[in-house]
Formats: C-alpha cells, structure tokens, sequence
C-alpha cells in the first residue's frame, strides 16, 4: 500500500468530488455540438484512411519500339461524312490502317442517320443499291472481273464497282472528272459525284475507334476530300469540293492514349471547340508521357498521360492548305510510375487522437470562458447590491462595548451587504463570527460523521443539526463558517424523505416554494443524494446534496441562555456548573450566611 500511495503521487488526472460537480446548460450544448463534431471529423478521417494513396515517381523511359494506341470520339458538326478522310502518318512516314481501325457514323440533328460503318466501307456501302441492281438486271457475278480502264495493278487488277475505280484512278494518280463517271461501273449505280455530295449536305459525322501507330513521333489529319499516296507524298483529292467552304467545328467526347487507369485526367474530354469562321485549320500539339500504373494487387497496366496545345488559324479558299483538323503527337522521354499504396494506420491513429484532443480542448476553453464571464457579470450586478447595503456602525448604548476596539482589518457591515458578500466568494473583512443567535447555540464540530451519525450526536446534546428557515440564519451560518478554522463543507439538518420525496428539517418542517432555499446552482437532491450539507467559501456557502452515508463535519444547534466561547456547548456547561456548585457547596453556604448577618 505504501508504494502504490507513492505512485498516487504522479497522478496528473486529479478526480473532483461528484457532488461539487455543477453542470450547466450552456456546458451541455457546448458538449452536444462538440460531440457531433468530433463524430463528423472522425468518419471523414475514416474515410480518408480506408481510401488508397497513389505515389508517383519519375524515371527515364528506356522503352525501345512498341505500339501506341489512340482512342478517338469526336464528332464533325459541319462535315458529313463523305465529305473528309482520315489519314494517320508518323515520323518514318510509315502510314496507319485508319480505315480499317476508325469508323465513321452519319448524323443528323443529334441522331445517327445509318449504323457505324468502317471508314473504307461508307461510300461502297451507300453508294450501292442492290434492290435497283436486281430490278435491272446488271448484278455482277462473283467470278467476274471488270475493267479498271487503265488502271489495273497486279493487287487490283479487277474494279467491279464505282469506287473500285475511282480508288484505282487515285493510286494511279489519275483524275476522276465527270467524264469517267460514263464508265459503266458508275452508269449501272446511277452514280453523280455532285449529287452524291448534296445528298448528305446538311449532316455531321462521328468518327470513333481505336488506332494504332508506331510508338514515335506521328500525326493524325481529318481533311476533306480523298487521301491519296504518290512518290511517298500523301495528296488530297477535293475534286467537285475546290469552291465549297469547310465548317470545321467540332466536339471532342473522348480522347486518350493506351488504357484508362484510375484517376486519369484527360483535358480534351467532352470540349466543344466552335469555329469562329469557315475553312478553319485546327491543331492540337501533344506531348505524350508514358505512364506505368501499379496496383495493390500486383497487376500493373502501361498507358500514357498528355498535355496539349491547340492552335487554330482560319483559310482564304485561294490558300494552298486544307482546312481540317490535325493531331500531332510526340513521345516524352520521361516516364511515370504511379504506385497504389494503403495509408498508415499509425497516422490515422494519430489524427483521431489529435481531432478529439483538439476539439475537447477548445470546448473546454469555450465553456469556462463563457461560465468565468456569466459569473463575472453576477459578481458586478451583487457588487453594486453590496455598496448600496453598506451602513455605518451603530454607537453601542454600553460602554464597554464602546471601549472595546474593533479588530485590525475588520469593518461592520449590514447583514444584507455581508450575505452578499459571502455569495461572491470575496475575500472582504468580515465580524467575528458569534455562536449563539437568538435562543439557539450553534456548534460547529472538528470530527466527521455521517448525517445519521451528526444527527445523532447532536441529539446526544440535547439538540438537533442545524436548521436554517430564512436569510438571517443563513447569514449567521455563513459569517460562523467563514470564521472557523476549517472553512469547509457541514452538514445541515436537511434531507429528503425516501417515501414522500419531499424535503424537511429535522424539526419536521416541509420546505415549499415560498421556503427559503439557498442552492448552488441546478443541484437538487435525489433518492440516492438525499442529505444536504451547507458548502464552505469554495461553494459559495451554497446548499448541495450527498449520499447520507459521507463524512462531513456537521453543525448542531441547542437552546440554551446564553454562549461565549467557540469550543461552548449548553448541556455541557451547566453540567459543569452544577459539579461545580456540589464541590463547593460548603464555602457558598458561608459565604452566604456571612452576607446574610452582614
């Protein structure tokens, strides 16, 4: 016991007792809002820590060949689709299959015109008719080869359709004017160029898909016109198009190099990009950065990132450029690596602890700032009440109490000024305190007992714990405690009865409303805190309930003549007289009988 009552010594969490607790209102909503906070910041803080952090690091991309794959959705708002071509061409001059890997569908006012066709395929497949080539009579046989007019290779050396030739004239780099549509491929499909092209005036053209290009440096044009390759040189061939002008608006849903991975960012994702005037020449510049993506399972996924840039000019129809839109791209030679990694569960510990210490502290902070200047505004309204209760000291008709001075320090006040005093806890002067008020003598005891216990005791005396019905009282009460050496808490002759769950004094007599009451704050006494004891200077001198069966010292009250000293008791003292008068009875009876004869 001795080595754990050492230990107690390093105790920096000191308990109040429970019953000097006060609880207030503005402390209970003060404790309600700090609690919904705290809850708030710590499902936040949870929700942080059960997310994934994603680190990222740089290195030098020392990958060598490999493809690079560009998804592309965007819609031509003024182009229909057989108006443009798409050409895809990188650094060495190598040429992607755009036709073979984009798809282009025909719009109109926001809805498709006809199902997605591969960009090879749109022409042949509208141009076609094959319920009017049943009617005359002029469907081709499969084993049949017809003539290319001149313009047969040893790859193609058949053009059963219109387009077959005319894609056989462009490889030639031949011209397909108006004169070559009387070839019969053309005559039997009924096909005008210029017709061909009105028909579709007015639509737009989604291109969507995926393409694949050599992992260099390389662009991507969307031109009008048809694409045409000779001597390595690719040409464009905007014949029965040389006078139209080109409405090059359009908007991007969609575009990206190699796979979504989470938390990607694309800048050009649903943009729409106006064209101030026609025959506008778009650029987008990116800068490609290859990206490796690793996640907490172990599977890692290569894909790229990109900035970009856009440059747009507009054309005269007299410029030797096309109007279009062009996307050159180039391959960074820094590489990324972002890594998925769980949060540290020392860190989120930490912030759960630092959330509720933090919040709990300034609450605290808050509630005693607020609870100091209440009672600093109740102690400034009773300073004012104690300077108007204060009177001068009455001139005493005795005069021997005119001739006893008055203590260093110590100044007469009134009894209600001094009450008051005595509720603001200050540390004014003060009488001495008397014990006898009226027909009562009042005792206050150095040892500790239980309320039964004190009740008891004083009844042993002949009287009863102290009862206080009224203000005065209560200010002799107070001005006795103040006096003694033990400025503390005494139990009172209060209590509440267990079976009515009514208070009464000792004498039995029920407190009412209209009684007089002296409590420190909001405590009232319950089933299991039923007997009141009267609080020393740290209360206030206030009345507080405990159990019945704690320690206190306690105040006892006695009829009695008259009282001098602080230890005086009435039962003892006359007992003490009436021994003295049977030791002594000789000496008074001759001292008597000598007054007599005198």
């Amino acid at each position: 016991m001795g080595f754990l009552s050492q230990i107690r010594k390093f105790d920096a969490y000191t308990k109040p007792v429970e019953d000097f607790r006060e609880r207030t209102v503005t402390g209970a909503v003060i404790t309600i809002c700090c609690s919904l906070l705290c809850m708030l910041l710590f499902f936040s803080e949870l929700n942080y820590y059960l997310t994934t952090e994603v680190v990222s690091e740089l290195r030098v991309d020392n990958t060598r060949g490999g493809k690079l794959v560009l998804n592309l959705d965007l819609t031509v708002a003024g182009l229909p689709c057989n108006y443009f071509s798409i050409d895809a061409m990188d650094l060495t001059g190598d040429r992607a299959d755009a036709e073979h890997q984009l798809f282009k569908t025909r719009m109109k006012d926001g809805k498709e015109v006809s199902n997605s066709e591969k960009v090879e395929e749109i022409n042949a497949q509208k141009l076609q008719d094959e319920k009017k080539e049943e009617e005359t009579g002029l469907a081709l046989k499969e084993d049949e080869c017809q003539s290319c007019y001149g313009a047969e290779t040893e790859e193609h050396p058949c053009c059963n359709s219109c387009e077959e030739v005319q894609q056989a004239y462009r490889n030639k780099g031949w011209a397909f004017d108006s004169s070559a549509q009387q070839f019969s491929q053309c005559v039997n499909e009924h096909f005008n160029l210029e017709e061909e092209l009105k028909k579709t005036l007015g639509e737009s053209c989604r291109v969507h898909g995926h393409l694949e290009v050599n992992r260099v440096s390389g662009s991507l044009q969307i031109s009008p016109g048809k694409t045409l390759v000779l001597d390595g040189s690719v040409v464009h061939d905007i014949r029965g198009m040389k006078h139209m002008n080109f409405d090059t608006s359009h908007t991007i849903h969609h575009l990206s190099f190699g796979e979504v991975f989470p938390g990607q960012e694309n800048p050009l994702d649903n943009s729409e990009h106006k064209a101030e005037a026609l025959n506008m020449a778009w650029h987008y510049n990116f800068k490609v950065i290859p990206t490796e993506f690793r996640k907490l399972d172990g599977t890692q996924t290569a894909t790229n990132q990109f900035s970009v840039t856009r440059h747009e000019k507009a054309l005269s129809q007299m410029s030797s450029r096309l109007p279009g839109i062009n996307f050159h791209f180039e391959i960074a030679p820094i590489a990324v690596i972002k890594t998925e990694t769980r949060r540290s569960l020392v860190h989120f510990a930490t912030s759960v602890c630092a959330i509720i210490g933090g919040v709990w502290t300034i609450s605290s902070i808050l509630d005693s700032f607020i609870h100091r200047t209440n009672k600093l505004l109740i102690k400034t309204e009773l300073g004012k009440a104690e300077t108007l209760g204060m009177e001068k000291p009455r001139r005493s008709s005795n005069p021997r109490a005119r001739k006893t001075p008055q203590r260093p320090g110590r100044v007469e006040l009134s009894s209600g000024a001094l009450y008051e005093a005595s509720l603001t806890k200050r540390a004014i002067p003060v009488r001495r305190p008397r014990e006898k008020k009226g027909s009562f003598c009042f005792n206050l005891s150095k040892d500790k007992r239980s309320w039964e216990a004190a009740e008891q005791r004083c009844n042993r005396q002949g009287g009863s714990l102290a009862v206080i019905k009224d203000e005065d009282t209560m200010l002799f009460i107070t001005n006795l405690i103040r006096g003694s050496s033990y400025d503390t808490s005494y139990c009172v002759g209060l209590s509440l009865d267990e079976e009515s769950d009514r208070l009464s004094w000792v004498a039995n007599t029920t407190v009412t409303d209209s009684s007089f009451q002296n409590w420190y704050g909001e405590i009232r006494p319950t089933r299991s805190e039923r007997c009141i004891q009267s609080a020393g200077l740290q209360f206030g001198y206030k009345w507080y309930p405990s159990k019945c069966d704690r320690e206190f010292r306690y105040i006892c009250q006695v009829k009695s003549l008259f009282c001098k000293s602080a230890s005086f008791t009435c039962p003892t003292t006359c007992h003490n007289l009436f021994k003295l008068y049977i030791d002594n009875k000789t000496r008074l009876l001759h001292l008597f009988l000598s007054l007599f004869s005198s």
